[in-house]
């Protein structure tokens, strides 16, 4: 679950960016984990680079000035065993 910390006033102005910020997420970070760019530390998800990683992206999509901040609420975690 993502939140994104948004200025007092500018609720509206990202709610049109909702459909374009889901797909950029989608695309950044499945696009790293094809590239081989894993956020683990230790078999654990490292919530501090996914965090950064997501910040990026949202400031790109909708400019600095809307997004202040990514907050993760949670992360699911699935081992995979071969």
């Amino acid at each position: 679950v993502v939140m994104i910390e948004i200025p007092s006033g500018k609720m509206e102005g990202i709610q049109k960016f909702k459909p374009r910020l889901l797909d950029a997420y989608i695309r950044d970070l499945c696009g790293a984990m094809g590239a081989g760019q894993v956020f683990m530390r230790a078999e654990i998800v490292d919530a501090e680079a996914l965090r950064m990683r997501l910040v990026k992206v949202t400031e790109r999509v909708v400019g600095a000035e809307l997004a202040k901040d990514v907050l993760l609420q949670s992360v699911t975690q699935y081992a995979i065993k071969g």
